[in-house]
């Protein structure tokens, strides 16, 4: 996994250091892809929003709320979640180059890769996708046309004498409706009877919402959403989600506001200044983003 460890390595020594922390480093570490980056975003929000509020309390418990904010002698939680539907396209970015870098043969080979993210969707929800990695690293290697052809992969190889490099495109051209997924399906996951226990812990509750995976690579956000936090453009996409929220939102539990964010591994920093859907002007609290 090509994560610069110095990051993930000062969490953990924290987290070693707290009652409760070596379980949520087994929990962030050896519990497959989906809680790593779930985990992950959950560690780096807390850890931004601490040194911004000195008032944020963290929360190292398998179960329950993430984090709490003391707030007027009451307590505000603090829930970070992810939405993970193309989480499988991650993988194949971040695991077929090592596999491809464990073979001598092409180290002055770079690649232009296309391939279809309805596939690694199938893949990753069939469980598959690891072996499918596989089978596409042993393809490109051995030069394999028809079976890159079953697996819905085409290779462009070029010289290149400065050392290996790999470009990507996607060979799908249909429309993933990303805007249903961040209102809708967050809406759905909100509603979930598990995640409805946990948010009644409080009375009042703001959701952190991660979406790096929530879409294939795409022209229009994390864009939008940099956008809406530098107040610099009011894109029609951003309105239809602070629409959808201004009706959906009272249906909630708990929930008096829903922010955003995109993450990086090699950064703990959001990537653009965060902003908080309200529920209303009453439910709005002191919080520094």
């Amino acid at each position: 996994m090509a994560v610069p460890m110095s990051i993930i390595d000062q969490h953990v020594e924290r987290l070693l250091n707290r009652e409760g922390g070596a379980e949520k480093v087994r929990q962030w570490l050896l519990s497959g892809d989906k809680n790593f980056n779930a985990i992950t975003a959950e560690r780096y929000i807390v850890n931004y929003l601490q040194q911004k509020n000195n008032k944020i309390i963290d929360s190292l418990r398998s179960k329950g709320i993430d984090a709490y904010l003391e707030d007027d002698n009451s307590r505000v939680g603090i829930e970070i979640t992810t939405l993970n539907s193309f989480l499988g396209e991650w993988i194949l970015l971040e695991r077929l180059p090592q596999l491809l870098n464990e073979d001598n043969s092409t180290n002055e080979e770079s690649f232009e890769i296309a391939y279809s993210f309805q596939r690694i969707h199938i893949e990753t929800n069939g469980g598959t996708i690891n072996d499918y990695i596989m089978q596409v690293g042993h393809a490109i290697l051995s030069n394999d046309i028809q079976a890159l052809s079953e697996l819905e992969i085409s290779v462009k190889r070029i010289e290149n004498i400065s050392g290996r490099g790999i470009s990507w495109q996607l060979r799908d051209n249909y429309k993933v409706p990303w805007l249903d997924y961040l209102t809708d399906g967050l809406f759905s996951k909100l509603k979930d009877e598990k995640k409805e226990k946990q948010l009644r812990e409080f009375q009042r509750n703001l959701v952190f919402v991660g979406i790096n995976h929530s879409s294939p690579p795409n022209g229009v956000f994390p864009r939008v959403f940099k956008d809406l936090g530098d107040n610099t453009r009011l894109h029609s996409e951003i309105q239809e989600i602070e629409k959808y929220w201004a009706s959906h939102m009272s249906d909630l539990r708990n929930v008096i506001g829903i922010c955003y964010f995109f993450y990086h591994l090699i950064s703990e920093n959001p990537f653009y200044p965060l902003k908080i859907f309200w529920r209303s002007e009453e439910d709005k609290i002191q919080i520094f983003l």
